[in-house]
């Protein structure tokens, strides 16, 4: 028995060796190189799996998230392989210079916690605009020609103002709803200078989505009032207005060290030497402040179809299925993927007629966005896995997707064509076209009954020791104290009492803790459970009170929703009175089994 016991337990470990083995995590910056108070991406990549169920970002004193989550997923197949990749990045500012090291930050799959490496960055203080890798060919400028600055400190600040300043520029100022908008905060510049932002605009009424530019390599040259321009991209975001009306943009503010060559000395900036002030530059401080806009934003066209879900843009629809063949007790997976520019990451799924021979599950968003091209060009794919009846063939109708097209001014459908699929027997093997021979294929199948078999066995031996063990120290432990019985505490007619006071005062981010929290509190109470009590107990115990699968699976998907919109809000695609019109359906559907 001691023998067999080192053997499975051998291929316990091998197998869950080889299962973590292929899950890699990465974390990484963009740029690179990173500077005080100007925006990066922050990245997380997982390599090897897409089943994220939580993400956990990490928290510092020095760190502020400006934009974000946006998350990204791939499944593809080479060779037969598949391989899965999972990304979700921020954007953030850190506000302190020197040595900072950004905490481990933890992702779930399939419900396993998973830690990234803390990631250790130079921040340094002042991102110089002009430097001496910039090749000569990029500066328009020749001060011999120039009057030397003066001295007298208005006339010294008029020519200060007039050789450096900041503007805010968008690519329109009339837009439909829903309709991207491209804003740049610019810095236009003659002189040497090192700039730091301190002072970033919120963008009340809008989604926002930062555009990564490098201001060392994005540099133009410009011609003001008959005068040539350095130009910077020192921000770049898209847009996307989320009500009609006047929409302000603000302004944003720049401290700028500018450095002043003395007479007689070599006039080209771009010649100096990595630090201005050695070759005796005059060093001013000098605060910048863009300008502002205002953006009249326009209802859509009243002519929408009738199931038109507000998407705007120019789009590409399509539809596949991740497997055409399949078996009948695995799941379908319904992919529907719309490409192109426009509000993509407001999308929500489009209206699918199910035959009754399928039943469907919620659907699982991913995107892919682009965030270096201007405007904003990505992916969104809905994922919608389905169970089927009975082995046969199938078809699903073809697919509408309605969008607003604002360069053309009007709603466009577009069409998938029809998709077909054959569910074969659950006892065929999953790749029916692969050259096995049937009693080789039994062979092997008796060869895993007999580990699995033993697994189980195993696996049921230490569930009993840990049991008992449990036991007797729980027995101990009511010797000492006493047994700590769950109080059935009389339940609100309201259970969602906090919930609808937040929603009703847009406090969206504490409504989904608020939510979980009370429809957890509600079903504890009901069941004489412990408020702590994790959600497969709590589904456990529904299902001992008799109480239908579906209204189990219906309380699992909303308490993941939630618990997603808390912790990992990467894919929030409703409305929040959604999610407290499904806890209500749920408290009511299951109030008749509780006396």
């Amino acid at each position: 028995m001691k023998v067999i016991f080192t053997f499975t337990f051998s291929i316990l470990l091998t197998c869950f060796t080889l299962s973590y083995a292929q899950i890699q995590l990465e974390v990484t910056t963009a740029p690179t190189e990173v500077y005080v108070n100007e925006p990066f991406s922050l990245q997380f990549k997982v390599n090897g799996s897409t089943a994220v169920n939580r993400f956990k970002q990490p928290v510092h004193e020095n760190l502020r998230y400006v934009g974000g989550p946006f998350q990204s997923g791939n499944q593809f197949y080479v060779n037969g392989k598949r391989t899965e990749t999972f990304s979700v990045s921020y954007t953030v500012i850190i506000n302190q210079p020197g040595n900072i090291t950004i905490p481990e930050a933890t992702i779930w799959i399939d419900n396993n916690p998973h830690s990234f490496k803390a990631l250790k960055l130079k921040v340094h203080a002042g991102r110089r605009l002009n430097n001496a890798s910039t090749t000569k060919k990029k500066n328009p400028f020749n001060e011999k020609d120039e009057e030397e600055w003066p001295t007298e400190a208005s006339a010294f600040k008029k020519k200060l103002d007039d050789n450096i300043f900041m503007q805010l520029e968008v690519d329109k100022k009339r837009c439909y709803n829903g309709e991207p908008i491209t804003a740049s905060y610019k810095l236009y510049s003659r002189l040497q200078c090192e700039s730091k932002l301190t002072k970033n605009p919120s963008f009340n009424g809008f989604s926002v989505t930062d555009i990564q530019v490098s201001p060392e390599t994005d540099v133009k040259v410009d011609t003001v009032n008959g005068k040539l321009f350095n130009v910077y991209t020192i921000r770049k975001v898209q847009l996307i207005p989320q009500q009609t009306g006047k929409l302000h943009i603000e302004k944003a503010a720049l401290e700028n060290q500018v450095f002043i060559l003395p007479p007689n000395s070599n006039p080209d900036p771009f010649q100096m030497m990595d630090d201005p002030r050695f070759s005796g530059a005059r060093v001013h401080t000098v605060h910048l402040t863009s300008n502002a806009v205002d953006v009249d934003v326009m209802p859509l066209p009243e002519n929408a179809p009738i199931d038109y879900n507000g998407a705007v843009g120019e789009f590409e629809f399509n539809t596949t299925m991740m497997q055409y063949v399949f078996p009948a007790h695995k799941e379908g997976k319904l992919v529907v993927e719309i490409r192109g520019t426009g509000n993509l990451q407001l999308l929500t799924p489009p209206i699918i007629e199910w035959p009754d021979a399928l039943e469907p599950f919620e659907s699982v968003v991913k995107d892919d966005i682009d965030q270096t091209t201007s405007p904003i060009v990505g992916t969104r794919q809905f994922i919608f896995p389905f169970s089927v009846k009975s082995t046969g063939k199938y078809s699903i109708p073809a697919i509408k997707f309605h969008v607003f097209n604002p360069a053309k001014k009007q709603y466009e459908t577009l069409q998938s064509s029809t998709i077909a699929f054959t569910v074969i027997p659950s006892d065929e093997n999953d790749l029916p076209f692969a050259n096995k021979k049937k009693q080789s294929w039994k062979n092997n199948a008796k060869i895993l009954l007999t580990v699995t078999g033993i697994m189980a066995l195993l696996a049921f031996v230490l569930v009993f020791i840990k049991k008992k063990k449990s036991n007797k120290i729980i027995n101990l432990k009511k010797e000492e104290k006493g047994q700590l019985e769950p109080v059935k505490q009389v339940v609100n007619s309201d259970p969602f009492k906090e919930s609808k006071v937040l929603l009703q005062s847009y406090s969206i981010n504490t409504f989904y803790q608020t939510l979980q929290r009370e429809l957890k509190s509600y079903l504890c109470q009901q069941l004489s459970i412990h408020a702590q009590t994790e959600t497969s107990v709590i589904i456990e115990a529904l299902d001992e009170k008799g109480i239908s699968d579906h209204v189990q699976q219906s309380l699992s998907s909303l308490l993941h929703a939630l618990e997603m919109n808390v912790y990992a809000p990467i894919a929030v695609t409703e409305e929040p009175s959604v999610y407290l019109n499904r806890a209500e359906e749920i408290v009511n559907t299951i109030k008749p089994y509780f006396p």
